[in-house]
């Protein structure tokens, strides 16, 4: 499920002002980067299953393996695990 008009949609930060800000609300980035993008992710686990929100962006400036990179937020969403039993 996408969250149209979040507000974050075309928001530019630097990377390393993004990191502190997405960890302090609990979203991992982890190993989730290329060079030209990242992912940051928030697990919520309950009796319906387990849900991700996920938040994407891309470089537009910079290089995010260097960590200097100025990135562009695309619209966030919401995943369900799924592992097929049996």
């Amino acid at each position: 499920m996408k969250f149209t008009e979040s507000g974050l949609e075309g928001v530019k930060a630097e990377l390393s002002r993004l990191d502190d800000l997405m960890e302090s609300k609990g979203l991992v980035r982890a190993g989730q980067w290329d060079y030209e993008r990242v992912t940051y992710d928030k697990k919520f686990s309950m009796i319906e299953g387990t849900f991700y929100l996920r938040i994407q962006g891309y470089a537009v400036e910079g290089d995010i393996g260097r960590g200097q990179a100025v990135i562009e937020l695309m619209t966030p969403l919401l995943g369900k695990h799924y592992y097929p039993h049996g």
